[in-house]
């Protein structure tokens, strides 16, 4: 389920004659939990819609280039456009913005659907989505995004949406405004997490005109840092003129560019709008902005056969949500096994391994010779279940040094007695558990299918929680 963060910064752009360019910046900077402890007020349920969407939610204010204040026309330049109006597009500040109550426009947010369990081969618990499921997962949803006008917000799947408000300010020849234009400007990026081709929607709408403004033209152009190539640069081509009420929409494309020399890469988007008016001469009508700091991409190719991009998060406490089941007929053994390892560890959160690893750290805690089974002569009656998982930087630890329990179901309800009477439950720093194949193989389906959706790799944090 997902948990949300939402960072409360806001910001608008705006257009002034002139043509200066003013930066009203909010930065929103996470700082990383040195403790693993899930807090015990952490919420289940998230501000989106859909409830399969796992991990954190992020806001923040866009970055804006250039600084300073716009103001009238210097005498130089009054001096060598004598007969000309000039004009202005300056970006307000988070102050201004929050105390704006003019018109807003919607953007349009993302969601991811949740995808179908599937049975895993021969290692339960070393699952692997891009090797055992066939299904390479539904392409995300889109969903209305129901942000304030100077934020953009984001999730860990689902992609990228904000909106920022241009003001157009038309100057005389003498400094003084003449009209003004406003314009809102909305972006939707979709990300994939089984796909590095990213998509963004622009929609930009000019809502109201003052004055000797009775229209903008508009021109609009994307771009990203290193780690993406900008493959379609421009939702439209050349200048539109939209008067109140009118918008124009259209697409931009991006790449993530994984270098040969890595397996992923991190960037961000960046836009730039020029706005000018009909017998206007432009001094400088570029407004450029980024999304905050935060909302960074990241495409990988280190799962199997896929690669991928999702916006992860700095927070542990953004980090998405494996869970569990004790009722669930396939897999309410192993969740038992879970939750005594949860309250012998002391802690919910887990971290990404690569598979190599993975291998390795379950062959060192359920290996043959790590591991005995019950029932030898019953082809799959019983299996080796370890917690934490051989997939996590958790996982790994000995055998011989596990708690080793069967758990039995008593009256309805899930026990999770020592195998040997001998060796009993105390405060061993890892679980091997006795169950069949197929119970282990659907609880690894789950960690699997949970990897794929949320494109948990190398050093990805997430949690872990059972219910009923």
């Amino acid at each position: 389920m997902p948990h949300h963060n939402w960072r409360g910064f806001v910001v608008a752009v705006s257009t002034t004659a002139a043509f200066c360019l003013t930066a009203g910046v909010g930065s929103a900077t996470a700082s990383t939990r040195n403790d693993d402890a899930r807090p015990a007020d952490r919420p289940v349920t998230g501000l989106l819609d859909t409830p399969a969407e796992a991990g954190g939610e992020g806001q923040g204010t866009p970055r804006f280039a250039g600084s300073g204040s716009c103001t009238g026309v210097p005498a130089a330049v009054r001096a060598t456009l004598r007969t000309a109006v000039t004009e202005c597009v300056t970006v307000r500040t988070p102050e201004a913005a929050r105390n704006d109550t003019r018109a807003a426009a919607s953007g349009a947010g993302i969601t991811t659907l949740a995808a179908e369990a599937a049975a895993a081969e021969d290692d339960p618990d070393e699952y692997d989505p891009g090797v055992y499921d066939p299904d390479p997962g539904d392409p995300p949803a889109s969903a209305t995004c129901t942000i304030t006008q100077g934020v953009y917000e984001w999730t860990r799947t689902g992609g990228l949406c904000g909106k920022v408000q241009v003001t157009y300010t038309l100057y005389d020849t003498n400094g003084k405004s003449v009209g003004t234009g406003l314009i809102n400007v909305s972006t939707s990026l979709r990300t994939h997490v089984a796909d590095t081709d990213l998509s963004e929607d622009i929609r930009a709408e000019v809502v109201q005109v003052t004055g000797q403004v009775t229209a903008l033209n508009i021109r609009f152009r994307t771009d990203c840092t290193s780690g993406c190539l900008a493959t379609l640069r421009t939702p439209w081509y050349g200048n539109t003129e939209l008067t109140t009420g009118q918008s124009k929409s259209g697409t931009v494309t991006y790449k993530g560019s994984i270098p040969a020399s890595a397996t992923r890469a991190s960037f961000q988007t960046k836009y730039q709008m020029y706005v000018t008016t009909a017998g206007a001469t432009p001094v400088d009508p570029s407004a450029s902005w980024s999304p905050p700091a935060d909302a960074v991409i990241r495409c990988d190719s280190e799962m199997p056969t896929t690669s991928g991009c999702v916006i992860p998060f700095t927070d542990d406490e953004d980090a998405p949500i494996l869970e569990y089941s004790l009722s669930n007929p396939n897999h309410g053994q192993a969740s038992a096994t879970y939750e005594l390892g949860l309250r012998m560890r002391g802690s919910s959160l887990f971290h990404g391994e690569n598979k190599d690893v993975g291998s390795a750290n379950r062959r060192n805690t359920c290996g043959s010779a790590k591991f005995t089974n019950l029932f030898p002569t019953i082809p799959e009656a019983d299996s080796c279940d370890e917690f934490p998982f051989a997939g996590t930087q958790e996982g790994g630890t000995d055998g011989s040094l596990c708690a080793e329990i069967t758990p039995t179901k008593v009256n309805g309800v899930w026990t999770t007695p020592p195998t040997h009477a001998d060796k009993p439950v105390t405060d061993q720093p890892c679980i091997q558990s006795h169950m069949p194949l197929f119970n282990n193989k659907s609880a690894g389906s789950v960690y699997g299918n949970f990897k794929k959706d949320q494109r948990i790799i190398k050093g990805d944090a997430f949690w872990m929680t059972i219910t009923p």
